[in-house]
């Protein structure tokens, strides 16, 4: 979430009013901007994509569900990395098709995809959507810095104290 906000308040997310922010770290997370503020779970945390099941006959996850989104991510190879893509582009499109974001900006905690990876999920995010006659998703790569993410830490928590959440 805080990331999310860094990007809504910072980054290229300025320019959107409803995006995706999808994490690609140790796990897969998500968040979601919509109308310009972020969604949250009644517990307020922000949501683990990786749990997400794909397959139900699927391995067994740490988590103890089967065929978890995130035991299918692999970008330890060029074949590797295009699979992976393909995967979560299809689930991906479910998200889409439920919240029409204006655009998917992806946040990578190591560098594993160049331009061509987030074209080509552009075009095919594009292509599975349903919507994809009356709206295009742009799938951009997130500005990542120190600073932007400390902002965003100061961002989350003044954002909570002036929806009231926290009292200071």
């Amino acid at each position: 979430n805080c990331a999310a906000r860094a990007e809504k308040y910072f980054g290229i997310g300025r320019d959107y009013k409803n995006f995706i922010l999808l994490g690609l770290r140790e796990g897969l997370g998500i968040a979601i901007v919509v109308d310009g503020k972020i969604f949250t779970r009644m517990v307020g945390a922000s949501s683990e994509l990786g749990h997400v099941t794909v397959d139900i006959n699927g391995p067994e996850c740490v988590c103890k569900k089967r065929g978890c989104l995130g035991n299918y991510m692999d970008f330890s190879s060029s074949d590797a990395t295009w699979k992976t893509l393909e995967i979560l582009c299809t689930v991906l499109s479910g998200i889409c098709d439920l919240l029409l974001p204006q655009a998917v900006i992806v946040r990578e905690e190591q560098s594993c995809l160049g331009n061509e990876h987030l074209e080509w999920m552009e075009e095919t995010l594009n292509q599975k959507i349903q919507a994809r006659d009356y709206q295009h998703i742009k799938v951009l790569r997130s500005y990542r810095s120190k600073e932007l993410e400390a902002s965003g830490c100061a961002a989350n928590v003044l954002g909570r104290v002036f929806s009231g959440e926290i009292e200071i």
